[in-house]
């Protein structure tokens, strides 16, 4: 049985095919000052339009 984060991940695909990846210490990165993460998830939220699959974001400090 795949552990809950592989299941969200395969949920997410599902919907989206899209994953954004932050690299830091914090469970939720949205609308936190975290440029990288707020562009594309505003995007898909406002304009339907998925983000690179696999996008990758530094730790922003």
């Amino acid at each position: 049985m795949p552990a809950p984060t592989d299941r969200s991940v395969v949920e997410l695909d599902r919907r989206v095919r899209a994953l954004v990846t932050y690299e830091g210490i914090r469970h939720g990165s949205f609308l936190d000052g975290v440029e990288c993460v707020d562009e594309p998830v505003l995007k898909y939220l406002i304009e339907l339009s998925s983000p690179a699959d696999g996008l990758r974001c530094a730790h922003a400090q």
